[in-house]
């Protein structure tokens, strides 16, 4: 499966606005699990995924 990057935006209980979230997945389905992981993993609750789609951001702004 090839990796791409994708943009997940996420709301949870700690931020009053929704978070972009940049992770490398093997699908849409798939970055929407790494998200919520990633925010479970770092202490955020009650994490909703609001959108997927790809990391269109110039590859100098990827880090």
């Amino acid at each position: 499966m090839q990796t791409q990057r994708y943009k997940v935006t996420v709301r949870c209980l700690e931020f009053p606005v929704p978070v972009d979230c940049y992770v490398p997945a093997g699908s849409s389905a798939h970055a929407r699990i790494v998200a919520d992981e990633c925010a479970t993993r770092n202490g955020l609750q009650a994490v909703t995924v609001l959108d997927v789609g790809p990391d269109d951001r110039p590859v100098e702004a990827r880090s």
